[in-house]
């Protein structure tokens, strides 16, 4: 997959740095790390993670996310969104930006979907038939390790927190229904200039 180079940040806009969180740190247990991801999300809520391991899966998703939003909009639009899983065009959420929100397609495939793949518990339509093709290469293995990150570092607001080990989690228990999802999205290639990219 090839990346378009961003525009420039422009300098009348104000910024704030982000913490970068060491993953693999945590993982093994090092305290310094888990201080400053706690710091990180007490502050200011936000934080970038490294050594988290995705990268290739991440990889992975793009290169399906690419190949199910260039299908020809016919074969998209079977398998529309019925509920917030399967693919949308005209995502009304972005209509602030300055182009048209119609061109901007996005498929959302439910956390739920995954875990129990290959039964499908959440989506009321069929997802393109590329993404079964590679829900155990691609969308499974990236679903299932953001899930065990996620749980990692509800581990440590566990600790932070004086919370009983695993509270957080049990919140968030993968044998409940959830809203997460992984998602894929298509804007304009070479907006104009002045015009946001997403």
């Amino acid at each position: 997959m090839s990346y378009t180079a961003l525009p420039e940040f422009p300098a009348d806009i104000a910024t704030e740095s982000l913490r970068v969180v060491d993953y693999e740190l945590i993982e093994n247990g090092d305290e310094k790390e888990m201080n400053m991801l706690w710091e990180a999300a007490t502050t200011l809520g936000f934080w970038y993670l490294m050594n988290h391991g995705l990268e290739q899966m991440v990889e992975k998703m793009f290169d399906m996310g690419e190949e199910t939003l260039s299908l020809t909009m016919e074969e998209k639009m079977g398998h529309e969104q019925e509920s917030p899983f399967g693919f949308m065009n005209e995502f009304h959420s972005y209509k602030t930006i300055s182009f048209d929100p119609s061109e901007i397609e996005l498929v959302n495939i439910a956390k739920d979907d995954v875990i129990s793949w290959p039964k499908q518990v959440r989506s009321r339509c069929a997802y393109p038939s590329d993404i079964y093709e590679r829900m155990d290469s691609n969308v499974a293995p990236f679903v299932r390790m953001s899930t065990k990150i996620s749980e990692k570092i509800l581990n440590v607001f566990d600790s932070k927190l004086g919370l009983p080990e695993g509270f957080l989690n049990r919140l968030h228990s993968a044998q409940e229904p959830s809203a997460s999802e992984a998602r894929t999205i298509k804007v304009p290639k070479n907006l104009p200039a002045g015009k946001a990219s997403i």
